[in-house]
């Protein structure tokens, strides 16, 4: 009688060759996740920020047809020049960019802003005002009609539609670090860890350049560099800040 030699089963597996290959592919992806996320969340945080500063430009246009072609004023003083009404505080404005209006205990509009509306760099960072437009985007107020000094009663600081000559050209909203930038502001910008509320300045958040709607609802990039070119003509007198400039 002849007895069958046991037959043994193989089992797969890796081998340590292969092992070593896996380990090393998931090393490298690693590795260049780590690289590539901070390149992606910048492109997702300015694709963010132009979407939203072009509908602050929208809410603009919006509102100017519903008041006779004179878009939101950056500002307004009452007839004592005490107390005035800032572009991002305006009830019809602040309306048309949330759809509703809510009004505070004492009387005053909320304009606090939810954060998809915010530019996300300044909101994440959490610096000074991160949670409202303070810290986020600015709006022209140079060269603006019916500006008779800040503080003066009755002074009011906004552009008509019919007072544009090149609303392609002339910026309204920037990514900024002041609700009212200014012409002065425009070369005090340094990129913090911690963004926040800083007078006057224009921010260059994004590759050292700063975001811009325009009037006619496009959004644009300006260096620092395109500001030194702005002011070799005529500087705050040129399209670019004045609705009616050269």
């Amino acid at each position: 009688m002849k007895i069958k030699p046991k037959s043994y089963k193989l089992h797969s597996g890796f081998t340590l060759v292969e092992l070593l290959v896996v380990i090393t592919i998931i090393v490298v992806l690693a590795a260049l996740s780590f690289t590539m996320f901070p390149i992606l969340r910048n492109s997702a945080d300015k694709a963010t920020s132009i979407r939203n500063i072009g509908q602050l430009q929208f809410a603009n246009t919006t509102y100017a047809a519903d008041h006779n072609g004179e878009y939101v004023k950056a500002y307004a003083f009452d007839d004592k020049g005490s107390t005035y009404v800032a572009w991002k505080d305006n009830s019809d404005f602040v309306a048309i960019l949330k759809g509703e209006v809510k009004y505070l205990s004492n009387g005053k509009v909320d304009s606090s802003m939810p954060p998809n509306l915010l530019d996300p760099k300044a909101y994440r960072a959490k610096g000074q005002y991160y949670d409202n437009f303070t810290a986020s985007y600015g709006y022209n107020s140079e060269g603006t009609i019916g500006n008779n000094g800040w503080g003066s009663p009755n002074s009011t600081c906004g552009f008509r539609m019919d007072q544009l000559a090149a609303p392609e050209r002339t910026a309204a909203f920037f990514s900024a670090t002041d609700w009212l930038p200014k012409y002065s502001g425009r070369f005090f910008w340094k990129d913090k860890p911690v963004e926040g509320y800083q007078k006057g300045k224009i921010a260059y958040r994004y590759n050292n350049k700063a975001l811009v709607a325009y009037y006619d609802g496009h959004v644009g990039e300006v260096s620092q560099s395109d500001m030194k070119a702005i002011d070799n003509q005529n500087g705050v007198k040129n399209t670019f800040w004045d609705a009616d400039g050269k």
